[in-house]
């Protein structure tokens, strides 16, 4: 009869499976079955981890949950969790019971007791280090955590998550958005022989309103996302619905297909390379460059001659602020066309999140020249 049934989860790490699987084969205890599963971990063992946490287990009957010690971040070793994080996968055995980790649609979380190791009971530790936990970029909690440039989007883009989250991250809490998002996701998309083609190019900011507008006017909406969506930077496929995504291995042949009316690419540092390279690639689509802050993050990666190139070649910009207006045409001098340069935060929240009817606070009110109050972009696709 098998003793332990070791259960590895694994998400783009085959780098690490030759390690973990070896430390299995050499156990001392070989009365053992794995099961590999796609998820998100690495795990290494010493010789003696499998006998010492069966031997836990048995020695406490009344127990469901043992736990060994861990060495961790070059030489550091713990005889519980590691400083700073819940007991990690590699250093936990539990008995078989019919408790069951919390699925994606109800919670996902960094904090893996709230996830299963809570159900379980009072646990023990063996006293024993008898484990490594392995510290690398792809670790599953470093998507989540946005002390780790992590968040709600980064974990979206990296599992492919097409729905709405409820995400619990122990550095910023709770965000639902089931709840947030569910009156606007019932919203039905525009069948209009009239209505615009809009390829939205880069990342969202928080509020879908100003994006569901377009909607409302009976528009259409793609999506081609950047892969680097971090902290509030929201990337598809799209929590409150409504937006159509492209292929982004292929991006070039899918706009070519869509034939869209106008690129409105947005919105801060992240998204200048893929704004950037869709410019290139269709010089004659009419381009909007919504551009929100941070032209100082381009010059520290050095990509200002980046955001430099899609300021000028735009067909026309909008910043958050008058400031920033003209920090850039000071920057910018003889090449930026004021005109074509215009004001709208975007972030900008819809009318009815700043309570009782009123005109807006002068901070929110739309300003700046014609780009901000209307365009008229059409021009035939290359």
């Amino acid at each position: 009869m098998t003793a332990v049934r070791v259960l590895v989860p694994v998400h783009d790490q085959a780098a690490f499976m030759g390690r973990a699987l070896a430390s299995l084969r050499d156990q001392d205890l070989q009365s053992w079955e794995a099961v590999l599963l796609d998820d998100g971990s690495s795990d290494v063992w010493d010789p003696t981890h499998l006998a010492s946490v069966l031997a836990a287990l048995d020695a406490r009957p009344e127990l469901d949950l043992v736990w060994c010690g861990v060495r961790h971040h070059d030489g550091e070793t713990s005889r519980a969790a590691p400083p700073g994080h819940p007991l990690q996968l590699v250093q936990v055995t539990h008995r078989r019971t019919d408790q069951r980790w919390t699925e994606r649609s109800e919670l996902e979380s960094d904090d893996l007791g709230r996830l299963m190791w809570d159900r379980l009971g009072d646990g023990a530790g063996t006293g024993l280090v008898t484990c490594e936990w392995t510290d690398h970029p792809g670790q599953r909690h470093k998507a989540i955590r946005e002390a780790y440039d992590g968040g709600l989007n980064v974990f979206r883009s990296r599992y492919h998550v097409v729905g709405p989250l409820r995400l619990l991250s122990s550095d910023s809490g709770l965000t639902d958005e089931v709840t947030r998002y569910a009156g606007l996701r019932t919203r039905e998309d525009s069948t209009s022989t009239g209505a615009l083609d809009v390829l939205i190019v880069g990342e969202l900011a928080f509020n879908p309103e100003r994006v569901l507008a377009l909607v409302d006017r009976s528009h259409r909406l793609h999506g081609l996302w950047t892969r680097h969506g971090l902290g509030d930077s929201t990337v598809g496929p799209l929590p409150f619905g409504h937006v159509h995504d492209l292929p982004g291995d292929d991006w070039r042949s899918a706009v070519r297909s869509l034939r869209p009316d106008v690129v409105w690419a947005q919105l801060n540092w992240p998204a200048v390379p893929l704004a950037l390279a869709v410019r290139r690639a269709f010089p004659r689509l009419p381009l909007v460059w919504h551009f929100k802050e941070s032209p100082h993050r381009s010059r520290v990666r050095g990509e200002w001659p980046m955001l430099a190139e899609l300021l000028v070649t735009a067909d026309a910009t909008l910043v958050a602020t008058e400031e920033e207006r003209e920090w850039l045409l000071d920057a910018l001098a003889g090449r930026l066309d004021p005109d074509r340069v215009g004001v709208l935060d975007g972030d900008l929240p819809s009318a009815e999140w700043l309570g009782p009817a009123g005109p807006a606070p002068a901070h929110l009110r739309r300003t700046g020249g014609p780009a901000a109050r209307g365009l008229r972009l059409r021009a035939p696709m290359t």
